[in-house]
């Protein structure tokens, strides 16, 4: 036999072995593939499961974050009523003052000033 028809023959050889294995070992083989196919059954149930927890966590998340806008808002209401002249002038008899007749202005003489040296 030649050296060509020996490695012609010897892949032959390994595809058979390759077939006679799995052929006597079909129950083991199943058994792996079942295996295999069970594991990333969970995998892909455990990652669901998880997006589906983060994706509640988000939606609560954002609600708060609305929430917490709507009461920054009314807050800055409140603080620009506050700061408003009408609430200002209510609260000035609550503090003692009084309004001021007529305002006398400093002025100071001579408006110019040199030094002599």
């Amino acid at each position: 036999m030649s050296r060509f028809t020996q490695t012609l023959f010897t892949s032959v050889k390994k595809t058979r072995t390759a077939a006679a294995f799995l052929t006597r070992n079909v129950m083991w083989v199943n058994l792996c593939l079942f295996l295999v196919v069970v594991s990333c059954s969970l995998v892909y149930v455990v990652q669901v499961n998880t997006s589906a927890t983060k994706g509640y966590q988000i939606r609560d998340l954002e609600t708060a974050i609305n929430q917490l806008q709507l009461d920054n808002q009314s807050m800055q209401v409140k603080i620009s009523e506050i700061r408003s002249m009408k609430n200002i002038a209510a609260k000035v008899p609550m503090l003692g003052m009084v309004k001021a007749e007529t305002p006398v202005y400093l002025s100071s003489f001579p408006s110019t000033v040199s030094l002599n040296r």
